[in-house]
Parts: C-alpha cells; sequence; structure tokens
C-alpha cells in the first residue's frame, strides 16, 4: 500500500489526533486528479497499475473518479469501507476476462509491453510463480491461487479506502458494469458506460470519528443524484430497505420517490427516464 489503509489511519488518529488542514478544498481522487492530490497513487494516468491506498480527507466536496477503467468497478463512499478498482483490461478491453493461465502469450505480451514502459523488467521469469506454482516456492502453490486472483476475475479487490470521518461526496465509475454505493451526503453519482447499479439505503447509524471511537450518530437525510441513468440498462438498488419495505415508488417531474420504514426519500435522475417496475431492484 502507498499509505496506511483504513484501520492503521484510524489508530493513528486515536493516538495522534487527525490532520483537518489535509485536502480541505474539492477533491478528485483517481483519474483527472486534482492539484491538492499529492500522492501519486492516488492520481490515476491510464495505462498506469492500479495501486492500494486510503482517502483521508478533511473537508471539501470531493469526488472519486474511476472513469478510466474499463474493468468494473465496485464503488463504496461509505466511510471505513473498501472499493474495489482495476486488474486485468483495466485499460484493454480486449483482455476482458482473459485467463492468463491459459493464455499465456497474449498474458505476457500486455503486461511486459507494460513493464517496459515504466522501466520495469519483464514478467516472464514470474510467470509460473504467479500462474503454474514452482517446486520449492510456497509448497508449488501458485500465487493467482494465494491472493484469490482467479475467483476475483483478475480484477483487483477492496484496494481503495475512505478513513473514518473522511466524507467523499461523488462517484464516477468507467466503461465497465459498475456498482456504486453512497453514504450519508448528499451523492452524485455518475455510471459511466456499462450496466450500472445505484445503491440507495438508508446511512443512519453511529459511525467512529477520529475524536470519538464510540461514534457520531447520524441521520440520513441526504438526496442523491444520479447524473447519467439510462433505463432499461442500469438499476436502482433498493434492497438494503428490506423485503416489503419499500412502498409509494412514484417517478415524476425526474425525481424517484419512495417511503421506507417510516421515512420519505428521493433521488434526482437528471435528464432521465425511468420504469418503476424493471430499473428498480426491491428486497
Amino acid at each position: 500500500p502507498s499509505t496506511p489503509m483504513v484501520d492503521d489511519v484510524y489508530v493513528i488518529q486515536q493516538k495522534y489526533g487527525a490532520d483537518m488542514t489535509t485536502r480541505t478544498g474539492n477533491t478528485t481522487y483517481g483519474f483527472n486528479s486534482t492539484a491538492d492530490v499529492t500522492n501519486s497513487a492516488m492520481k490515476f494516468k491510464v495505462g498506469e497499475m492500479a495501486t492500494l491506498f486510503t482517502i483521508w480527507d478533511a473537508n471539501g466536496t470531493d469526488t472519486l473518479d474511476l472513469s478510466g477503467y474499463y474493468t468494473p468497478s465496485v464503488i463504496d463512499l461509505r466511510e471505513g469501507a473498501y472499493s474495489s478498482a482495476g486488474g486485468l483490461g483495466s485499460y484493454n478491453p480486449a483482455l476482458l476476462g482473459l485467463d492468463p493461465a491459459a493464455n499465456k502469450a497474449a498474458y505476457l505480451s500486455a503486461v511486459n509491453a507494460y513493464n517496459a514502459g515504466e522501466g520495469l523488467g519483464a514478467r516472464s521469469g514470474a510467470y509460473d510463480l504467479y500462474f503454474g506454482g514452482r517446486a520449492g516456492v510456497n509448497e508449488g502453490v501458485p500465487w493467482s491461487k494465494i491472493t484469490n486472483s482467479v475467483e476475483a476475475n483478475y480484477l483487483m479487490q477492496q484496494n481503495i479506502g475512505i478513513a473514518y470521518g473522511a466524507i467523499i461526496e461523488n462517484a464516477i465509475g468507467g466503461f465497465g458494469n459498475d456498482r456504486i454505493n453512497g453514504n450519508q451526503a448528499n451523492n452524485s453519482f455518475t455510471g459511466g458506460a456499462g450496466s450500472d447499479t445505484f445503491i440507495i439505503a438508508d446511512y443512519s447509524g453511529l459511525i467512529p470519528t477520529p475524536s470519538n471511537p464510540a461514534g457520531k450518530n447520524v441521520v440520513d437525510t441526504s438526496i442523491d443524484t444520479i447524473t447519467d441513468f439510462t433505463t432499461g440498462q442500469d438499476k436502482i438498488d433498493l434492497t438494503s430497505f428490506g423485503a416489503g419495505a419499500v412502498q409509494n415508488v412514484i417517478y415524476t417531474g425526474g425525481d424517484l420517490h419512495f417511503d421506507a420504514n417510516g421515512h420519505s426519500y428521493t433521488v434526482h435522475l437528471l435528464g432521465a427516464s425511468l420504469n418503476t417496475t424493471s430499473d428498480i431492484l426491491l428486497g
């Protein structure tokens, strides 16, 4: 990791306090990053490998931008949560779904070309360590098995964390079929291309903070906005409210309205149409 991760940051802030001067403006992490992001691991460029880091951000209206990835991303803006983004095929859709263990030449061609561009050596000599196993190393078990890479389709898992106390308001997906989960703020979601799923939930409850380990009490009154919903392709996921909990679903004037568990909710859909029967997932 290029930074301490979520639990590390939490422990550090408990002992030394949180730096409330860290990026207090409107900051974008990932692609199209703003100038106040100085850690190169948080500044994505097309062709660069995926990284592991945790975001600590003191203030402002902030964005996690994964728009450059062809691979499906799982974006989770909740404090203490991890997003999963990047992996094999991130910048080359021809590699999506490729099994490196069965397509050695295609895999090495792509990886070695990238390594050469970064001034790194070829991966050829380590191929068997990753995908075939090598006698006398890790009991002959390949790294792809140890790291669960096969089951994850060679995509990164839980590699971008958001520290407790950091509120990231906006998320931008890429070319893949992304899942985007917000938080208690007024979130703006842009799915990008692909068939995307936008998770709407009630984020009320106790959330630990750097100054209050017992947790601050959050009452979620947020109104989220989806900027590019496509009916018949994207989905709005309301399953977190529970089976039969969502009632009075109405789409009018570009807004989705519904009731659940004694509360009323609104989601703005900019310039979109919505089929309340087929575009919404219910518990």
